[in-house]
This record gives C-alpha cells, structure tokens and sequence, in this order.
C-alpha cells in the first residue's frame, strides 16, 4: 500500500489526506483486496505507517484487518521466509462503506476545545507537543486543551507494550472513559498509533483529525 500516492487525496495541498471513499475503494481493489479477505498490515519501518493503513481499512468499513505487532523486523528476527517477488492477484472491484465519525477536520476539532467530554489527544514528542523541540508545522505548541501521549510511549522496542501497560498509561490520560476521543499529530500519521491503541482497549469513541498541525497551524487558536 503505498500511503503517499495510491492512498492519500493530493488535492488538498497537505502531505497527507485521506482520499474520497470512491478513490479509496478503488485503491484496495486495485491490490486485490475484496470484502472476503483478512488483511494484515506491516511496516518495513515505523509502525504507524502500519496503523496508518489500518485506520484507513477501517474508515472503508473493513473489520477484518489487523497489524502485525513488530512488523517487517519481527519477522526477521524470528527467523521467517522472506520473498523478492511481488504476488499477482486480480483486482476486485471492493465496495466501501465508510465510516466518516473517524475522522474530524479542523471545524471539529475547534469546537472540541471547550468541549469536556471530548479529549484531545498530541501524538507529538513531548518537545513538540510543549513547542520547545526543533521540529514544528508552522508555528509551535498545541491545540488548547489538548493532552500530550506520545506514540513511543506505547511502544517497546517496536512492540505494543503489555495490554496492561498499555491500560495503565491510557487510564492516566482519561482516554477510556472519554465520551470521545480526537488524536492529531503533525500530518494524521502517528496520530494513528494512539488510535489503533484505544480500540485495542475497547474504546471506539475515536477520531483522527486527518490534516493535524500541519493544516491546524492556518487557525489562530494555538498556543
């Protein structure tokens, strides 16, 4: 799945945009992949990218997918086959069903900030997420209001942590008992990693806001 021109909208000017459902649904036929078919996802590098391609599957309605905890280096170290050759499967014509309460744009998440049932979520470092690092989308700091979870911090040498850890640091930031959760990053990416978490632990009250910092920075409500 190549997430930066088969599966993003380049419309929008960003980096990364989730495409129209009727782009998307040609996308994943066009890999071979039809309503009767378990996905598992993998990455050769971050795993976000993998929960990245999840959440997209998702968002065209498609429950059975899951992501391969350690990715492409896991299966390495465990000594698995690997192979050089591309597989050939037939494009399928694949019917969407979207789920458009996944994902919120910039209006959304303005009227989430004074908004007490909803908890806002930065994937960011904590020096991005406090403006102090190297690294920002135009302007430094974060949306008001809004919690800092960085995606590492759910990670152990590139597993999920334990469903018990995982628990306890989501617990500590009120994610699991929030009538709704938004997750944002700097382009929708790694926003993604503490998504795919929360519906681990059964919370499915959650958005990504698809454009983040790197189109959130354009409202003048940042500190």
């Amino acid at each position: 799945m190549d997430l930066i021109q088969d599966f993003s909208d380049p419309s929008t000017g960003l980096n990364f945009s989730r495409p129209s459902p009727e782009a998307l649904a040609q996308a994943l036929g066009a890999l071979g992949i039809s309503h009767a078919h378990r996905v598992v996802i993998y990455s050769s590098g971050h795993v976000m990218w993998a929960t990245r391609a999840w959440w997209l599957l998702r968002y065209a309605g498609h429950d059975e997918a899951a992501v391969l905890d350690g990715g492409l280096q896991a299966w390495l170290e465990v000594d698995q086959p690997v192979a050089t050759d591309r597989p050939s499967l037939l494009p399928q014509t694949y019917q969407a069903s979207p789920r458009p309460e996944l994902f919120v744009d910039k209006d959304d998440v303005a009227k989430s900030i004074s908004a007490p049932e909803v908890c806002t979520i930065n994937a960011l470092s904590p020096a991005v997420y406090a403006g102090t690092g190297a690294m920002h989308y135009g302007r430094r700091g974060h949306i008001p209001g809004s919690l800092n979870l960085h995606y590492d911090a759910l990670l152990d040498d590139g597993h999920f942590k334990s469903a018990s850890a995982l628990r306890d640091v989501l617990q500590a930031q009120g994610l699991l008992h929030a009538e709704r959760v938004i997750a944002y990053c700097g382009g929708g990416i790694s926003a993604t990693v503490d998504a795919f978490v929360c519906g681990l632990l059964g919370q499915e009250a959650v958005a990504v806001y698809d454009g983040s910092m790197a189109e959130g920075c354009s409202m003048r409500r940042y500190l």
